[in-house]
Formats: C-alpha cells, structure tokens, sequence
C-alpha cells in the first residue's frame, strides 16, 4: 500500500492507516517497529461496522467529496490498490 500511495499521492489520493488497538503507545511502537510511513489513526472497531466489515485489515475507499465509495475485507497486494485507487481518479 505505501508503494501505491507514493505513486497515486501526487496525483491526489490520499491513504490513511486505521489501527483498532486503543492502545495508542503500542500503535505508536508497531509503525515505528514495521517502518510506515502513512499516517496512522486509532479507530474504535464500531466504525468499521457499517460498512459491513468485520475483519482486519479492512480498506475503505473515499471519493474526493468524502464518501465511501467502496470497502473491502482482508490483505491485499499492490495491484488491488492501484486498480481501486485508479478508479477513484476517473478516466
């Protein structure tokens, strides 16, 4: 994902890390520990429900008027990201 946002930010998409972990020290230490470099927020897992998402990692995809436009359960690889991001820029 880090790879596809360096690609696609300058073109205006923006990517926005969520962790569910309350624990905003351990969040803090895991992205240190795991070298990201995407903004990070701690989420409350209620957020995620509706967009029917139960699993994590999850992905929501928002259009440039703030709306989601797509969500999505599980890993994902480069492709996936590219493909959804680049439908967000439209044509």
């Amino acid at each position: 994902m880090e790879q596809v946002a360096g690609e696609l930010g300058p073109k205006g998409i923006g990517f926005l890390a969520l962790s569910i972990n309350p624990a905003v020290a351990n969040v803090q230490s895991a992205v240190q520990r795991m070298g990201i470099h995407l903004p990070v927020a701690v989420a409350e897992t209620e957020m995620l429900g509706p967009y029917g998402l139960k699993v994590v990692p999850s992905t929501l995809f928002v259009d440039a008027q703030g709306r989601v436009v797509e969500a999505a359960e599980g890993s994902h690889g480069r492709a996936f990201f590219a493909e959804h991001a680049q439908a967000l820029l439209g044509p």
